[in-house]
């Protein structure tokens, strides 16, 4: 029987990744494939229907066709909506899912309910290494190392209004253009980056290239000094909580930047002690793990429409959980490169997946009606049942 691979519009808002382009439909139509590809999925990464059709796909116009004749469902983002009525038994889907996030929930129901086979690109593991978040990561954090600058010199926020620079836009989209290049330099005063990880150290060579006075704090004393290796102390890396404070109490911006792979991500500064802090000083505060809950109090997740809400205390946040849809080509390339193999094996069946590849088993969130990820069971009360393929 010929595996058949699905690829959906992605409906999360500003969303313009796509799940695979055209290159890869060629190598999947290659290999004995059939691919589906939704009416417009590639439109914003620059791919048109007809670059699809000429590399073997077929162009589906309703997403309920799509996901009703598909083996394999390949996306970027978590299924919204309608999709999670789509979801139902044996069915793979082979996405972020960042099931631990608060907001996860129903979908962790429905995945259990309907059977489906929940694979997460976040939680897959070689030897503590995350290869499919590792390049998402890394644009993450460029882009909200040039934001620092951007919002903090052309940003203000006035009697809990914000006020943007009527050139922000361009500023903004230029980078998107040029990405990876930074088109212009804007200053970001003082920053601390909390997280010496992938997103942490790229927030951090930004934010010190364009000028910034730059902290990361950073608790595993080997990574620590490691980054001060890398850095060549033209950023301070702090891993004492008392001093991080000290620095916490001058910062313009704090970047939270701490991902626990598959888990609710940590809170790194809560309720009342953001409280305190903003009582000296109104910030930017970037909560890059907002869609694993985030690591400051009060992280709320923000679209790339309106990316800055004011919290409670007058402080200016960044929520935006799809970051690198910030630039969708570059983005959907970058994650196509490291998810092609592992999708190939998927179309196989799931025990030829992980005969192949046995770290696809840290990836497999659901499976039949069990949730097999302890991390995800904690961070919602539920159950788990470690996999075991019938």
């Amino acid at each position: 029987m010929t595996p058949t691979v699905g690829i959906p519009k992605e409906i999360k808002p500003q969303e313009r990744r796509v799940g695979l382009t055209p290159k890869g439909v060629k190598v999947l139509h290659a290999s004995g494939c059939r691919v589906l590809v939704e009416e417009g999925a590639g439109f914003h990464s620059g791919y048109s229907d007809e670059d699809y059709l000429q590399a073997g796909a077929k162009i589906v116009l309703k997403a309920s066709e799509l996901w009703k004749h598909s083996d394999v469902i390949k996306k970027v983002k978590e299924p919204l909506g309608d999709e999670i009525k789509f979801l139902r038994e044996g069915q793979i889907v082979f996405t972020f899912l960042h099931l631990a996030a608060p907001e996860s929930k129903d979908l962790v129901h429905a995945l259990i309910k309907s059977k489906a086979i929940g694979v997460s690109y976040e939680t897959i593991d070689v030897l503590g290494y995350t290869p499919i978040l590792k390049p998402m990561s890394l644009i993450a954090g460029s882009v909200c190392g040039y934001l620092t600058g951007v919002y903090h010199q052309m940003v203000k926020v006035k009697k809990d209004n914000i006020q943007y620079d009527s050139n922000v836009a361009n500023v903004i989209n230029e980078y998107a253009d040029r990405y990876p290049e930074l088109p212009q330099f804007y200053n970001p005063g003082k920053v601390v980056v909390m997280g010496g990880g992938q997103v942490g150290i790229k927030v951090a060579e930004i934010a010190q290239r364009m000028g910034g006075e730059v902290t990361i704090i950073e608790k595993n004393t080997k990574r620590g000094r490691y980054l001060s290796r890398y850095f060549d102390r033209q950023v301070k890396v702090l891993d004492k909580r008392e001093e991080a404070l000290k620095d916490l109490t001058q910062t313009d911006t704090i970047v939270g930047a701490v991902y626990l792979r598959g888990a609710r991500a940590p809170v790194l500064i809560d309720s009342a002690e953001l409280k305190d802090l903003s009582k000296s000083k109104k910030r930017l505060i970037f909560d890059v793990s907002a869609d694993q809950g985030g690591n400051i109090a009060g992280s709320e997740l923000t679209t790339w429409e309106n990316p800055l809400r004011v919290d409670e205390y007058g402080n200016l946040r960044f929520g935006v959980c799809n970051i690198p849809s910030f630039c969708p080509k570059y983005a959907s390339e970058a994650l196509e490169e490291v998810t092609l193999d592992y999708l190939l094996a998927l179309t196989q069946g799931l025990v030829v997946a992980i005969y192949k590849y046995p770290e696809l088993v840290s990836g497999i969130a659901t499976y039949q009606s069990n949730l097999c990820q302890k991390e995800v069971a904690s961070a919602h009360g539920l159950s788990h049942t470690p996999l075991k393929l019938s």
